[in-house]
C-alpha cells in the first residue's frame, strides 16, 4: 500500500469521524453543520473512488456522480459559509437556485456518457467549466469571509478556520488547473484520468485533516455563533446577498389586488375570525400565500398580522360607539372584534393607535361631550 493510498484512507476516516462529531455536539449550529457534512461527504466520495476499482456500467455511473460532486463543491461550501454567519436557516426556495447548473450538467452527462464514447475535448471543456464554476463560488465565499472579518473582529477563530479551508480549496483548484494544463501540453489522454490526480486528492485529504484539527481544538466553531446586534445586522446584509431579490409587483397589478382585498375585508369581515391565518385569507382571495403577502407588504406597508389587527381595531372602535355594546367591557368588545387574547389586543392597539384602549376611549368621550 503506497503513501497516497494511506493518506486517502486516513482522510476518509477523519472525514467520517468529523461528520459524526459535528452532528453530535451540544448546541450545535445544525443548519451550517448539515452543509458542512454534505461537503465532507462529497470529499470522502471523491477520495474513495480513487481506491475502490470500478468496471463497466458502474464505472460510468461513478464517473457521472464524480462530475456532479465536483460541480457542487463550490455552491455547497458557499452555502456553508453563508449559513455559518447567518442566524436563520436558508429556505429551500432560496438556496436551490445554486444547484440548477449542476442539475442541468447531470442531465446532459447521463445522455452523453450512455450514448457515445466521451472525447478528450468533452473532458477538457467540462474540466474548465467546473473550474470556473468552483472558482467563482470560492471567490464569493472569500468575499463573505472578508466582509465578516471587517465587521466582527473579536471572533478571529472563525476567520482563521474559514481562511484555512479557503486556502486549501484554492490550492486544490490550482493543482487541478495545473494538471489540466500539463495534460493539454503533453497531449495526454483525459479518459480514465479525469479529476483523478494525486496532488488534488492529497489536498482534499488535508481538508478533512484540517477540519478534524479545528474540531478537536476549537469545537466552538461548529456551535451557534453569538448574535450581537452588530453581527445580526451583518448576517442580514449577507442574507440579502445570498437570496435572489424579488421584483416588485407591477403597479397596476398591485392596485387591482389591493382593491379586491379591501373590498373583501370590508364586506366579508374575515378579520372577525380569531384564528384567521394568511393561508385562510389567501384562499378567500384565490391567491397563493406569497402573492397575498406581497400585496399586503408592498401595497399597505404592513405585515399580515398588523394588517388584520388594524381592521379589528377599527371594528373595536365602531362597536364601542354602538349602544348595543355599552354594557360590554373593553376586553369583551375586543373579543367580538376578532382578538383572542388581552395581551395581543393591547399590544396591537398601542402599536397602531399609539395609545391604550382606555385612554383612547376617554379621549373619544371628551370629544363627544
Amino acid at each position: 500500500m503506497n503513501i497516497l493510498r494511506i493518506l486517502i484512507l486516513f482522510g476518509v476516516f477523519q472525514g467520517i469521524l468529523s461528520i459524526i462529531a459535528i452532528n453530535s455536539l451540544p448546541k450545535q449550529n445544525r443548519p451550517a453543520n448539515i452543509w458542512l457534512s454534505i461537503f465532507v461527504f462529497m470529499i470522502n466520495f471523491n477520495l474513495l473512488q480513487h481506491v475502490i476499482p470500478t468496471y463497466g456500467i458502474t464505472k460510468i455511473v461513478v464517473r457521472i456522480i464524480l462530475n456532479i460532486v465536483f460541480s457542487t463543491y463550490g455552491p455547497v461550501f458557499y452555502l456553508y459559509v453563508t449559513q455559518l454567519i447567518t442566524p436563520s436557516p436558508l429556505p429551500f426556495k432560496k438556496w436551490r437556485i445554486h444547484f440548477i447548473p449542476a442539475l442541468c450538467y447531470f442531465v446532459f452527462l447521463v445522455f452523453y456518457l450512455f450514448s457515445q464514447e466521451p472525447s478528450d475535448l468533452f473532458f477538457a471543456i467540462s474540466s474548465v467549466g467546473i473550474l470556473v464554476h468552483a472558482g467563482a463560488y470560492t471567490a464569493r465565499s472569500y468575499w463573505l469571509i472578508q466582509r465578516f472579518k471587517k465587521k466582527v473582529k473579536e471572533i478571529q477563530i472563525y476567520i482563521r478556520y474559514l481562511q484555512t479551508v479557503i486556502l486549501l480549496i484554492t490550492v486544490c483548484l490550482s493543482v487541478f488547473l495545473g494538471s489540466l494544463i500539463f495534460k493539454f501540453v503533453t497531449n495526454t489522454s483525459y479518459q480514465d484520468e479525469f479529476l483523478n490526480y494525486d496532488l488534488t486528492l492529497t489536498v482534499l485529504a488535508l481538508c478533512n485533516c484540517a477540519l478534524g484539527y479545528f474540531l478537536i481544538f476549537n469545537p466552538l466553531i461548529f456551535k451557534h455563533l453569538s448574535t450581537s446586534t452588530e453581527e445580526q445586522s451583518l448576517s442580514q446584509a449577507v442574507l440579502k446577498q445570498v437570496l435572489p431579490k424579488k421584483k416588485q409587483m407591477a403597479e397596476n397589478e398591485l392596485k387591482i389586488w389591493k382593491h379586491q382585498l379591501t373590498q373583501l375585508m370590508d364586506k366579508e369581515q374575515p378579520y372577525l375570525q380569531s384564528k384567521l391565518s394568511l393561508e385562510d385569507l389567501a384562499t378567500l382571495m384565490n391567491l397563493d400565500k406569497s402573492t397575498l403577502s406581497r400585496v399586503i407588504n408592498e401595497g399597505f406597508k404592513m405585515n399580515f398580522y398588523d394588517f388584520v389587527n388594524s381592521y379589528r381595531i377599527e371594528h373595536f372602535i365602531a362597536l364601542t360607539q354602538n349602544s348595543k355594546y355599552q354594557h360590554y367591557t373593553l376586553l369583551g368588545v375586543a373579543y367580538e372584534s376578532g382578538f383572542h387574547a388581552k395581551s395581543t389586543f393591547h399590544k396591537a392597539f398601542k402599536k397602531i393607535k399609539n395609545t391604550t384602549p382606555g385612554a383612547y376611549q376617554m379621549e373619544l368621550s371628551k370629544k363627544s361631550s
